[in-house]
């Protein structure tokens, strides 16, 4: 069982800290949303019941995708932290690997080592896919899943439960176009193998923004907005 600790946080504190306080309580919501869309992703993956099969392909491809555009601006306040020398003193001074994850991260960013590959497999899929149903890209899915699928017919589920509705076309429609056409994984190769590829790359982001998060967030809590109450 996972050991957990309460801190009491002063937001009076955190507030006199001006905008360094602003970027740890961003970096707070982001950890917040992206544990929370991690969860959800292991709920639906735990979730054997067949009655639902039909949704949940759909809803882990949903919760992958939410991952991803969250990270996309978790990585924008790791970049800003560059400009705060206090903070990245308090980074060096902080127990384990957490300079390790900060540089990971860094390679990420605008100018890093593998900002090509971050804009291609993740924020790409934040700007077309997670928040937004553009008109002509969801067009082109649309025609080139055709073309590759001729008339095979496709499924959608109703019911009078809203909760048991779902429009699994609509699910296809998205794995083409974020594998086909953002990921840009050819037709005819392995496409699971390649997609999980590339999700296990996500993943490994996530998992070194939320192992620095973590420990940078306590120390600097524990030293500048702890609660004298």
């Amino acid at each position: 069982m996972a050991r957990t600790r309460t801190l009491l946080v002063s937001i009076q504190k955190l507030d006199r800290q001006g905008d360094e306080g602003v970027i740890v309580l961003r970096l707070m919501m982001a950890c917040n949303d992206l544990t929370t869309a991690n969860q959800a992703l292991g709920a639906c993956r735990e979730d054997k019941d067949g009655k639902t099969d039909y949704i949940r392909r759909g809803a882990a491809m949903y919760f992958v995708r939410l991952q991803m555009a969250h990270l996309h601006e978790a990585l924008k306040i790791v970049n800003e932290i560059r400009g705060y020398p206090s903070l990245l003193s308090m980074i060096h001074d902080c127990p384990g690997q957490t300079s390790d994850h900060f540089a990971q991260l860094l390679c990420f960013v605008d100018g890093g080592t593998q900002r090509g590959d971050f804009l291609k497999y993740v924020e790409l899929v934040r700007h077309r896919v997670t928040f937004h149903y553009d008109k002509r890209t969801i067009k082109r899915a649309l025609s080139d899943r055709a073309r590759r699928k001729g008339d095979a017919a496709h499924l959608m589920t109703v019911a009078d439960d809203i909760r048991r509705v779902r429009f699994q076309i609509a699910d296809d429609l998205v794995n083409t176009l974020v594998c086909h056409h953002v990921w840009g994984i050819p037709s005819g190769t392995d496409t699971q193998i390649e997609a999980d590829r590339i999700a296990d790359f996500g993943f490994r982001i996530y998992k070194a923004f939320l192992e620095f998060a973590r420990t940078f967030i306590e120390r600097y809590v524990e030293k500048n907005a702890a609660s004298s109450v």
